[in-house]
């Protein structure tokens, strides 16, 4: 698997992970009447990732269901993660930077390859 893919796979379980966790707290906050987590917190983690385990938290736990405008919004994050998924792809493809392998090296650099001892050689 490219480097590049096992780290998305990696990215999106931690933050639907880390979303899940954050409307679980939210729901225990509200029972306790203690402080919340503000709304666009718990719509950017949805944004940047974790809109499968918001949308699981919400069913799961029943948290934020008969708020209407916060379902709404939270609705509409698929949309928008689609138009800015969309136009980062044609600002990569004008930008010449095509190859994925230059991207992943920068990224993810790596120590450099030393040559392995010869064990078995002329003269042996």
């Amino acid at each position: 698997m490219p480097m590049i893919l096992l780290a998305l796979l990696l990215w999106l379980l931690a933050i639907n992970a880390i979303t899940f966790a954050t409307f679980a707290w939210d729901k225990s906050c509200a029972r306790r009447r203690a402080w919340r987590v503000p709304e666009s917190r718990l719509l950017l983690l949805a944004f940047i990732g974790g809109w499968p385990g918001a949308k699981f938290a919400q069913r799961r736990l029943r948290h934020k269901t008969v708020k209407m405008p916060f379902a709404r919004q939270l609705n509409n994050v698929p949309p928008w993660q689609i138009l800015v998924l969309g136009c980062g792809l044609i600002l990569w493809a004008s930008s010449g930077m095509r190859d994925l392998n230059g991207l992943v090296t920068s990224v993810f650099a790596q120590e450099e390859q030393r040559p392995l001892p010869r064990r078995f050689g002329p003269g042996s």
